[in-house]
């Protein structure tokens, strides 16, 4: 089982391609006008707000807050599946026209554009509960730290923090956490809500 070390607050919101210059995708006229099948990048595990129930249907609040906005601006959406340490490679090579939750950092800013953020979340730093390394954040530095994704929060928070572990990156919070109970690192960062779900 792993315990907390600290809280960091992170923003969740919806990231959009930012339009090529040249060849882009051409924009609906009025605002409610029918537009084309928008793909969206989801994650399945990101529990409690974008995951699939034990029908396969897609369930969590992010799910339900794009449903809405789809039904309200009159789009059409597909939502493509993907792991979270694949997420924005895929996003950046173009394959998605938005993702459904995407934190913004201020690297992902010069590549995506955000809406309002609409979630405040409290990470956490999970450690190992028994034996744990970690008694201050230097102790990070050399050694396996969980990151969920590339570029994102928790990268972002330890380059901040002047910290230079061992990046280890999951597809999810869950394997991270799988990973420090396993001992096989000694941290990741996530979501406190998610963790505790």
């Amino acid at each position: 089982m792993a315990g907390a070390l600290l809280w960091v607050s992170t923003a969740a919101t919806w990231a959009q391609e930012r339009p090529a210059t040249e060849g882009g995708r051409a924009e609906a006229s009025g605002a409610n006008a029918p537009r084309g099948l928008l793909e969206v990048g989801v994650t399945p595990d990101s529990y409690p707000y974008s995951y699939r129930d034990a029908d396969g249907r897609w369930r969590g609040f992010a799910v339900d807050l794009l449903d809405a906005t789809a039904r309200a601006m009159n789009l059409r959406i597909l939502r493509v599946e993907v792991a979270g340490n694949m997420i924005e490679q895929r996003f950046r090579r173009g394959e998605f026209d938005l993702l459904q939750v995407y934190s913004q950092t201020s690297d992902r800013d010069r590549y995506a554009d955000f809406s309002v953020p609409y979630l405040t979340l409290q990470a956490m730093i999970f450690v190992q509960k028994k034996a744990s390394p970690i008694h201050r954040l230097a102790d990070f530095n050399g050694r396996a730290f969980a990151v969920v994704g590339t570029g994102g929060v928790g990268e972002t928070f330890l380059r901040d923090q002047g910290l230079r572990p061992r990046l280890v990156h999951v597809g999810s919070l869950a394997e991270g956490l799988k990973l420090v109970e396993r001992e096989e690192c000694v941290g990741v960062l996530g979501s406190r809500l998610t963790s505790l779900a």
